[in-house]
């Protein structure tokens, strides 16, 4: 009997293959075929439309991998150890590293799908109550508003990155993060 746990790991190992070059290639590329993305995944067409039924299930689950990247990268942030703003960093870091994901999504133009809403809100909240927390403990501005600070760190950030800036955590850090302490609490740190 052959081993069904090795072809499902196969299969998931393609799948995985053919959403990072989707990402990947349309983010260079928003009108690069479905062939292109099977030749970047390095898999057959055959392969690849076991997958995906064609462009929009393409970026139906394009559009998945990315929310549930972001997920992660805030769940490994470990967002309630430490300060507020270190957390924060590791929170960028982590949506920076995931970014290859939703950098196509912002190339592309994707619209707002309300199917991902509640994932959506799911990655946010965390962040909205972290800045929360450094607003409350002193680590950030008095009258910053974390939904909106959350909006706007998200929007720089997904700007760095469709941008294809080299190191998009540590620009929206200097460009957006450091304005939110209070005057007396800021970095001397400057961009290079």
């Amino acid at each position: 009997m052959p081993d069904r746990g090795g072809a499902r790991s196969d299969a998931q190992r393609n799948r995985e293959a053919i959403l990072r070059a989707a990402a990947e290639v349309l983010a260079e590329d928003p009108a690069a075929s479905m062939d292109d993305v099977a030749a970047r995944a390095g898999v057959g067409r055959a392969t690849m439309y076991r997958h995906v039924t064609g462009r929009a299930d393409l970026l139906h689950q394009l559009a998945s991998w990315a929310l549930a990247s972001a997920t992660r990268a805030v769940d490994e942030a470990r967002i309630d150890d430490g300060p507020a703003d270190a957390a924060l960093r590791r929170v960028l870091d982590g949506l920076a590293v995931e970014s290859v994901g939703f950098r196509a999504l912002v190339v592309l133009g994707v619209p707002r799908d309300p199917e991902f809403e509640p994932g959506r809100d799911a990655v946010l909240a965390p962040v909205v109550a972290l800045i929360a927390r450094g607003r409350d403990s002193g680590t950030f501005r008095g009258d910053l508003d974390p939904a909106w600070a959350t909006t706007a760190l998200v929007t720089l950030l997904q700007a760095a990155v469709a941008q294809g800036r080299s190191d998009p955590a540590r620009l929206v850090w200097h460009t957006l993060v450091e304005g939110w302490r209070p005057m007396m609490t800021r970095s001397d740190a400057r961009l290079e």
